[in-house]
């Protein structure tokens, strides 16, 4: 669950508790295996003892039932299975609680506030930047210690409105205090660190950023439709990011521009912007800021590499009925992974090793298990091995002459008397779960019959049963020390990399990328197409080909130095293609970016 990013929760979404969680994995655990419980009735050696077909239905039975636990899984009661269903839990997604991305900005504390002119209570530090109708200054308030911002604007201009003064939302601009007189006219409001939009967007901005701004700006012209305060006018001259990331809808333009921009600054006429509905609005701010004011395109369509639930999100952001549906589209986005971290790749790389890693240490552990068992119960892995050729050449060997049942009854008689007849070994838990059911009980009847075979039946029965078998047990190679190697690279080439390949012929990315969540784009944003992907999966799996070439060509005289010269130079290419920044040089040579689903 946790590679899965699951969780499983109580019904108010807290952790279910050790005894609920701890009943949730019993039923899931025991109720499976409770049909191998009856036929044994607990006494394992029953099930030792048993026929094939016993050992064939119990494991099935086991699957059915694993199956029979998610029968009533239905999407209108989230999934849940019935053990969920019986202990009230439930299995979630766990979502990324991702902090708010904020802007850097340098502030230094006001000096000698007193000696600066003052406008009303305020202490004027410095000039913020002219529009056409204001003039914005920097003022200091000493009463409250705080900043604040100054806007001074001719006579006649008319007092802010009633309802603008009462907003209070962290989406707009708070009014202070303002002055209307034919000495003195301005508006105090409160000061906030940060940049205007229209600065900010000169260079491309990450989907982190965005989608915060988007969801801030969206939340805001809902709740201003609800009272009545929407702006006149919707343009990215009257956006203000705060030093702490937050998006504020202004009233008039921003203080502050680089160059003074108009309204119409975005290619948009004044009429039309007053016009402008919100989600056309907030199309343009995602496209200035994901692309840069000289992209004309839709958001949808803004040619950077973006997360695939970005884009969709993005190609239907025009066609949203107004912000209230926006903001809900936006808010599950909020925590959802938005770049590839070198982590995330290297997760990748680990997933695919895990597999080959895991063969060989199983391997070696197979090999020295078997060795201990060889030594405590000679003969018995031999033994078991000829009744298990006895029983294939049965099924399997029709078309040829196999040993018939007196003859493997004399070899083994001969051969595996004393180990059957020894009743402490022939009676271990080891030797019945070796060989167990039919096999077991012709091993005892074959040394029953035969108390004493002649020499002429002896003869016959090691010429007929030995060419067919031939060696039971394989030999061992777990001590040579190319044996590790052969088993990773044979793992990592057929069960890891041919499947990978594949996978990305046909599906654009295998397991692994789809457990961590990554699929590619082209550098206009685009999804990869499926030979591109291949292409790529080609140039990610050439340092593991180069390896194994390696292996092969010095396997006979240097083996040792072969495999190690090859998989360390596939080894310092797959660091340095992980170390890369955003991509790692196979997507470079392919010409694709990694970015979440």
């Amino acid at each position: 669950k946790a590679v899965c990013r699951l969780r499983v929760v109580a019904p108010d979404n807290n952790p279910p508790g050790v005894w609920r969680g701890l009943l949730r994995a019993l039923m899931y655990v025991v109720a499976p295996t409770v049909p191998s419980w009856i036929i044994v009735g607990g006494n394992p050696q029953l099930y030792l003892d048993g026929s094939g077909l016993v050992h064939i239905l119990s494991g099935l039975s086991f699957y059915f039932l694993l199956a029979l636990l998610f029968c009533t899984a239905r999407r209108r009661n989230g999934f849940a299975a019935l053990h969920d269903l019986m202990t009230r839990t439930c299995v979630i997604s766990r979502t990324a609680l991702l902090a708010r991305p904020v802007l850097t900005v340098s502030e230094t504390a006001p000096a000698a506030v007193e000696a600066q002119p003052r406008i009303g209570p305020y202490h004027v530090l410095d000039p913020l930047g002219k529009t056409a109708d204001a003039e914005w200054l920097l003022g200091y308030d000493l009463r409250l210690l705080r900043k604040v911002w100054i806007r001074v604007v001719p006579p006649g201009t008319p007092p802010v409105p009633s309802p603008w003064r009462n907003i209070g939302r962290a989406g707009r601009l708070r009014w202070l205090t303002g002055v209307r007189s034919p000495e003195e006219n301005w508006d105090a409001f409160e000061g906030v660190s940060g940049q205007p939009l229209a600065n900010l967007v000169r260079a491309r901005q990450p989907w982190a950023h965005v989608r915060f701004w988007l969801h801030d700006l969206a939340s805001e012209i809902s709740a201003a439709e609800k009272d009545g305060t929407l702006p006149a006018v919707l343009a990215l001259d009257r956006v203000w990011i705060t030093g702490d990331g937050r998006a504020k809808l202004l009233d008039f333009p921003a203080p502050g521009l680089a160059s003074h921009t108009t309204s119409s600054a975005d290619g948009v006429t004044p009429p039309q912007l007053a016009n402008r509905t919100a989600p056309q609005f907030l199309d343009a701010v995602a496209t200035a800021a994901l692309a840069g004011r000289r992209c004309a395109t839709a958001a949808g369509d803004v040619p950077v590499p973006l997360p695939l639930h970005a884009r969709a999100f993005l190609q239907r952001l025009p066609q949203l009925p107004d912000a209230s549906a926006i903001t809900t589209a936006l808010k599950p986005l909020l925590s959802r992974l938005t770049f590839i971290s070198r982590w995330r790749r290297a997760a990748v790389v680990a997933g695919c090793v895990t597999l080959p890693v895991f063969a060989t240490v199983t391997s070696l552990l197979g090999f020295a298990v078997l060795e201990k068992w060889n030594q405590s119960y000679p003969g018995l892995l031999d033994l078991s091995a000829l009744l298990q050729q006895r029983s294939t050449m049965r099924f399997f060997g029709k078309n040829q002459r196999p040993p018939t049942d007196q003859q493997y009854a004399v070899f083994i008689a001969t051969h595996y008397r004393s180990l059957i007849t020894n009743e402490a070994t022939w009676s271990a838990p080891m030797a019945r779960a070796t060989i167990k059911g039919d096999a077991r009980r012709f091993a005892e009847q074959s040394v029953a019959e035969h108390p004493a075979p002649g020499e002429k039946e002896v003869a016959e029965a090691d010429a007929a049963v030995r060419p067919c078998c031939g060696q039971l047990t394989p030999p061992d190679f777990s001590k040579q020390p190319i044996f590790p190697l052969i088993v990773a690279n044979v793992t990592l080439a057929i069960y890891v990399g041919l499947p990978a390949l594949l996978a990305a012929l046909l599906f654009r990315g295998g397991l692994v990328l789809r457990i961590t969540n990554i699929t590619f784009v082209r550098r206009d944003g685009v999804r990869a197409s499926r030979l591109r992907v291949f292409w790529r999966a080609l140039l990610a799996w050439s340092p593991v080909a180069l390896a194994i070439l390696l292996f092969a060509l010095y396997h006979r005289t240097h083996p040792v130095m072969g495999a190690a010269l090859g998989w360390a130079l596939a080894g310092v290419m797959t660091i340095v293609s992980v170390a890369l920044p955003q991509r790692g040089w196979p997507d470079y040579l392919a010409g694709t970016w990694p970015v979440p689903r």
